[in-house]
């Protein structure tokens, strides 16, 4: 079945929650891996930027037996889920798109993919300092409107 949170026998991405109830599935990855540094995100996520991986809705599984999953309406037309129990974030959604935008840390391995961008980087924390040389996007990264994709395969 392949380590917890790596890639599952059929080639898919596995990951989970900080206390394991709720597991996650990503058979193809739908855009550019992106570390998202907009106020929202970093409030999310505690964090200086929220690592965001695409993923159609029909090609992510959600396994949550115990019914963990809570979503805030964090402003018009977006959600934010998370794990009721152990707090962590686990992807974002707005209503009209086919897209969940899934928190890579969830992930133990991501099948060689790697971060392609910075988004937001003009909302970054004043303290904080992007020291990579990956593009730095003003607002989305080039291409993608709210919840589009390109369906790239998991490999």
């Amino acid at each position: 079945m392949g380590e917890p949170g790596g890639p599952r026998e059929d080639g898919a991405l596995r990951g989970h929650c900080l206390c394991g109830a709720v597991t996650l599935g990503l058979r193809v990855v739908a855009g550019a891996f992106v570390l998202c540094h907009c106020r929202q995100c970093r409030k999310s996520a505690g964090a200086p930027f929220q690592a965001v991986i695409p993923g159609r809705r029909e090609a992510v599984t959600i396994d949550d037996p115990q019914g963990l999953v809570r979503e805030y309406q964090s402003s018009p037309h977006k959600l934010r889920a998370f794990c009721a129990r152990c707090g962590s974030p686990l992807y974002s959604r707005r209503d009209d798109s086919a897209t969940l935008r899934l928190r890579a840390g969830l992930f133990d391995a991501l099948g060689g993919h790697r971060p392609a961008a910075h988004i937001f980087a003009t909302s970054a924390a004043e303290w904080e300092i992007i020291a990579d040389t990956l593009p730095r996007h003003a607002d989305i990264e080039p291409g993608r409107e709210p919840g589009a994709s390109t369906g790239e395969e998991v490999p």
